[in-house]
């Protein structure tokens, strides 16, 4: 019995993986949250579920499979938050956006301010570490709010997908609350 749960388990994850990749194509529609009080413009992008074939959209150096304003299907659909690591953008996990967009996930990413692969100002600056979170919780408001997908989110199933620079922005959204003076000895 032990053997064949981890058989069928294991089956599981082949068969996701397969049907990850298998799968259309994600709709691809770009965003871009306006300049307020709490931070600067932010450009970003966004993945949907889709119906149609997939094509090949080109950006930056990314050939990513999407379907470019492709309409929306579906009601009620998580959202999932994207934050990409220090220097590198909002494209980088692309694969992951897609299987997940292909799975009935919405998934925003942007390009964090003076920390990407495109402005690196302030990459350096430990400033980053704290605008981070709040460029993430815009990103969240935006898409609840004024973006076009804001009617069909379901508000009560929201995540967030980071690593690196980003896995901390997440860390810190839940409460986590970094100690930086045991971090500077």
């Amino acid at each position: 019995m032990y053997a064949s749960n981890h058989v069928c388990r294991f089956l599981s994850v082949i068969g996701f993986c397969l049907t990850a990749t298998l799968a259309s194509a994600a709709g691809l529609m770009g965003i871009d949250i306006p300049a307020d009080a709490e931070g600067p413009a932010i450009h970003g992008v966004v993945w949907s579920p889709c119906t149609e074939p997939p094509g090949e959209f080109h950006a930056d150096n990314f050939i990513v499979p999407a379907v470019p304003g492709c309409p929306l299907a579906g009601d009620h659909l998580p959202l999932i938050a994207f934050s990409h690591g220090q220097g590198a953008g909002l494209l980088i996990n692309h694969d992951t956006a897609e299987a997940l967009a292909d799975h009935g996930f919405i998934v925003g990413a942007i390009n964090h301010p003076g920390d990407y692969v495109q402005d690196l100002s302030h990459t350096d600056d430990l400033s980053g570490f704290n605008e981070r979170p709040t460029d993430i919780k815009r990103l969240i408001d935006f898409m609840l709010g004024a973006s076009p997908f804001a009617a069909r989110i379901d508000q009560e199933r929201i995540g967030f997908f980071g690593y690196s620079r980003g896995a901390y922005a997440g860390l810190v959204l839940i409460g986590a609350n970094p100690d930086w003076a045991g971090a500077a000895s």
